[in-house]
């Protein structure tokens, strides 16, 4: 017959350290890749809020045909503006960075890689040219974090320095 092996309490209390350092271990795995799982549908969920609130504002700007007007009419020169026309085409504006600016901050923690931030700044950049628009921003940039300001400010700075135009809507150049 086999020999029986006696362990003393010392040697029992080694086996358990053990182990429970194994199954520490073990647990730390499994939480990274819980963390991992979690921070990637973090970064998926804010890509789809991203999504349908620019969807939704496209769609408030466009679904009337005066709306739409007085949206060119604002990125054109926003001081022309009769007051009323004044409050709703700031409200448009507004909403359209308030939605750039919670991208950027998205961005800024993480949340968002630079592809996504580039396609979803992609249509800002294309409405900075406007006089209308940089008019607008001038007196109420002020509304915004100021990491969002200094991007957006850095951005009309390099679409003056490229001379850029206005041209989103086909205008005709002056």
């Amino acid at each position: 017959m086999g020999a029986i092996m006696i362990l003393s309490l010392e040697q029992i209390y080694f086996i358990g350290q053990t182990i429970a350092a194994v199954a520490v271990i073990g647990s730390l795995f499994y939480l990274n890749a819980q963390l991992r799982e979690q921070n990637r549908e973090s970064r998926h969920k804010a890509i789809q809020d991203m999504t349908a609130n620019f969807a939704n504002w496209q769609l408030a700007t466009t679904i009337h045909n005066e709306t739409a007007k007085l949206w060119l009419k604002g990125l054109s020169n926003f001081g022309d503006l009769e007051n009323e026309e004044r409050v709703t085409c700031a409200t448009l504006f507004v909403s359209a960075f308030r939605i750039q600016e919670s991208l950027y901050l998205r961005h800024l923690d993480g949340l968002i890689d630079e592809r996504m931030l580039a396609a979803y700044e992609a249509p800002i950049m294309d409405l900075i040219p406007y006089p209308g628009l940089q008019s607008w921003w001038k007196d109420r940039k002020h509304w915004f974090q100021t990491a969002f300001r200094e991007h957006i400010d850095d951005r009309i700075e390099v679409s003056k320095a490229m001379n850029a135009r206005p041209s989103l809507y086909k205008e005709s150049s002056p």
